[in-house]
């Protein structure tokens, strides 16, 4: 397993906003529809999940919306159009980060679990990814840290999540992702074959542990 996850001394973790050109550049109509998905999102209202479409069929360069409705599909139970989702927007976006972890996500959950090395070109570190960039917001983060650490528990790579969870630890703002990662890590550690219920997605996975260092999907009954 390659530790340079837990390597944070070439970047910064910030709790701003990050300059974002594609957002400054919509008008501002645009920019107060695409506010109003977000909080959509907060508010659960499902709703939204046409404005969402509607405003990705107009703006399809604009790849943060994808984000936000692959939320409004999750929250509405629409495994297929997540799915679906979650493909058009790595096909779109391969470099954006959450393109990279909903799709690799999915490929996890649908036992290819060979896809993160693919995704990620195997660098477990976000400035060895994004080599331009000297800051990573919170966010941005905490969700990469948490599919480093999914992948790490399919290859019963067990002490170095932990490792990751103590890295955590120092941010505040982890305590639901890192509650994640835990159940994650005890379910994987403690279970040969378990079905688990991904609480970040609401997708469930039927696993099966190798002690040997590799793990396996397999498919419930």
């Amino acid at each position: 397993m390659n530790n340079s996850a837990l390597d944070m001394s070439s970047f910064t973790i910030t709790y701003d906003k990050l300059p974002d050109p594609l957002f400054d550049a919509l008008p501002e109509s645009a920019k107060k529809r695409f506010l109003e998905i977000g909080n959509a999102i907060v508010e659960e209202d499902v709703s939204y999940i046409k404005k969402a479409e509607e405003f990705i069929a107009e703006y399809p360069h604009f790849p943060r919306t994808y984000s936000l409705l692959e939320g409004l599909y999750a929250l509405d139970d629409q495994e297929e159009k997540m799915q679906q989702l979650a493909k058009s927007m790595y096909q779109k976006f391969p470099d954006y980060l959450f393109a990279k972890t909903t799709y690799a996500s999915w490929c996890m959950t649908n036992g290819d679990i060979d896809a993160f090395e693919r995704i990620f070109e195997g660098k477990h570190n976000l400035k060895l990814l994004y080599p331009h960039r000297d800051s990573f917001h919170v966010e941005e983060f905490l969700i990469f840290m948490d599919i480093v650490c999914r992948h790490a528990c399919h290859q019963a790579n067990f002490d170095y999540v932990r490792q990751i969870l103590k890295l955590l630890k120092k941010i505040p703002e982890s305590a639901c992702i890192t509650d994640l990662i835990k159940h994650r890590l005890f379910m994987f550690e403690n279970l040969p074959f378990i079905t688990t219920m991904e609480q970040s997605s609401g997708r469930g996975e039927a696993i099966h542990v190798n002690k040997n260092n590799n793990a396996s999907k397999r498919k419930k009954k």
